[in-house]
């Protein structure tokens, strides 16, 4: 729904250009992050995301 507003307010091409550029830089950022993490780091987060039930 999100994609047909915005392919009408923005066009088609941006739509789809934004799309494709998401699709492959989301997977990419959290790939690098992942690369930079600490072990001790990622531990942190997991409990604390089980605390809040993430």
């Amino acid at each position: 729904m999100i994609l047909k507003f915005e392919s009408t307010a923005l066009g088609y091409n941006f739509s789809m250009l934004r799309l494709g550029i998401n699709i492959i830089g989301i997977p990419l950022i959290a790939f690098i992050i992942n690369l930079f993490l600490k072990e001790e780091d990622r531990e942190e987060i997991y409990q604390l995301a089980q605390e809040k039930n993430i």
